[in-house]
């Protein structure tokens, strides 16, 4: 029977629905969340569940929000251990880390390890999140070194580091980078190659001043056009179609079209222009490639 609750609780994780919220009655032991309404309508085709869930006593359902919480945890001990002996087998691993501050404006630090399996395909695992106090290198190499060995993982094994370019994590004195090779030499520091590209394509287009002026001028645009529910409506009634302008269509080879004709193909669908991200440069293909699809619905 817990088997029938457990794969409520996996089809939930995989598809990212919250099981419950707040939606838990706590004087009449009845949940409202996504978790009770799945476990009911399964029970709808499965007769012993709805039978366990009618005649079990309050303490022996498994649905109380104690158990959820249990068997989310116990579905992620599964699969972090099934990650770890892969990597154990591999023996050689690299660790990956970046940190941010969450919606709660607690520090989160995100951690990885890559590695090679047997048939020699690479895998870049997530390991979990670790809630940090401080954000200093001493702290930041501690809680990476701790959680690798919690894991089981022998450090001697490390050959690889991967962060972004801040000194806090690539100071060869005293930054994370330093810290980790005094315990293992062999894990050479990598800066993340998708942050250096990002770093130099931003850095270039600000030296260029047409450049510069396109993108002060999309980052306006978009942000005019998205400012106001009054205005969003507007352009998505003028947006509504789903031709895209043919002039931009470049490619020549029907059977192999360049990749920039399809973004903008896949753009000319979308409804809305979405805004221009300052930060990340790839992320702003979507942008571009909305303005260039509906340029004359737009001017």
């Amino acid at each position: 029977m817990i088997g029938k609750i457990i794969d409520t609780v996996v089809v939930l994780g995989q598809q990212n629905i919250p099981l419950r919220g707040h939606n838990w009655n706590k004087e009449k032991k009845i949940g409202y969340g996504n978790f009770s309404r799945f476990l009911q309508w399964k029970a709808d085709v499965v007769p012993i569940l709805e039978s366990h869930l009618e005649n079990a006593p309050y303490n022996a359902q498994y649905t109380s929000p104690d158990i959820q919480n249990e068997l989310i945890s116990l579905c992620g001990l599964q699969i972090k251990n099934t990650i770890i002996k892969k990597v154990e087998e591999a023996k050689s691993f690299s660790i990956m880390t970046d940190e941010s501050a969450d919606v709660g404006t607690k520090e989160q630090m995100a951690l990885c390890i890559r590695y090679v399996d047997r048939t020699a395909t690479l895998f870049e695992d997530f390991i979990g999140f670790i809630e940090m106090e401080m954000v200093d290198a001493e702290s930041i190499a501690t809680a990476i070194v701790n959680n690798v060995q919690e894991c089981g993982l022998n450090m001697d094994n490390l050959r690889g580091q991967g962060y972004d370019g801040a000194s806090v994590m690539s100071g060869n004195i005293s930054g994370v980078k330093a810290r980790i090779q005094q315990i293992q030499p062999k894990a050479h520091y990598h800066h993340c190659r998708v942050h250096v590209l990002n770093l130099v394509v931003a850095t270039s287009c600000k030296a260029l001043a047409e450049i510069r002026n396109l993108f002060d001028s999309v980052s306006q645009l978009t942000w005019f056009l998205g400012g106001s529910a009054k205005r969003m409506a507007i352009v998505s009634r003028f947006l509504s179609g789903d031709d895209t302008d043919k002039l931009v269509i470049s490619g020549n080879n029907e059977d192999e079209p360049m990749l920039s004709d399809t973004l903008i193909e896949k753009a000319g669908k979308r409804h809305s222009i979405q805004k221009l991200c300052e930060t990340r440069w790839t992320a702003r293909v979507d942008t571009l490639s909305s303005l260039i699809a509906k340029y004359k619905s737009i001017t």
